[in-house]
């Protein structure tokens, strides 16, 4: 296959199925991001179901804002009007780890991953997806602040071994089906909680 950049212009999303987005985050939303989230990774171990030996964590208090946060964003950028939220998570990288080439499930269908800070920036670090229609991989690097978005279910995607000592990176899903919103594999208390949060985002 044929690899090529990952387009920054959003008119091309439609077709290609992924889109550059320099700058996604703010400076000052990063940081406060990056430091909440390095926070509450303290209070989790290195078991991974799908990166063993990396920290994770599945859409906490901070990852649930900032998915409804990022809504509109989302919607503007896709040109996809009738986007809901799903959940949020939190991965952070260490050497040599990578991720195994996938496709995501049904509620991961429009994803954003957004590199919230790394060691360093002597090496790209890129992500690589799919384009079977088009005979194409997409390649691509996310500095601190950049965000690539996905059609997470339909471009299979990957990364090879990190080469930092550390890079922190968090994914934000979304779906067209308003059945998904907010994840309904989770409990009950959680599925009200991102309710409220909606709710109180609507009504600022």
């Amino acid at each position: 296959m044929n690899t090529q950049p990952i387009p920054s212009d959003p008119s091309d999303f439609a077709e290609c199925g992924c889109c550059y987005v320099p700058n996604i985050l703010s400076e000052d939303c990063r940081q406060l991001l990056l430091t909440m989230l390095s926070l509450d990774e303290n209070n989790v171990d290195s078991t991974s179901h799908q990166v063993n030996g990396s920290y994770e964590l599945y859409n906490t208090d901070c990852l649930n804002i900032i998915n409804q946060v990022l809504l509109d964003k989302m919607k503007n950028i896709t040109q996809i009007n009738t986007l809901y939220s799903t959940y949020a998570f939190y991965r952070k990288y260490l050497r040599g780890q990578n991720l195994e080439k996938h496709s995501d499930r049904p509620e991961c269908q429009i994803s954003v991953t957004i590199c919230l800070g790394e060691s360093d920036d002597k090496e790209e670090w890129p992500i690589y997806l799919e384009n079977r229609q088009q005979n194409i991989i997409y390649k691509g690097t996310t500095r601190p602040g950049d965000g690539v978005i996905y059609k997470g279910c339909e471009l299979p995607h990957w990364r090879d071994g990190c080469n930092k000592k550390w890079t922190r990176q968090i994914f934000s899903h979304y779906s067209p089906n308003i059945a998904l919103e907010f994840d309904k594999s989770n409990n009950g208390s959680e599925i009200m909680k991102s309710y409220l949060i909606k709710t109180i985002l609507e009504n600022d």
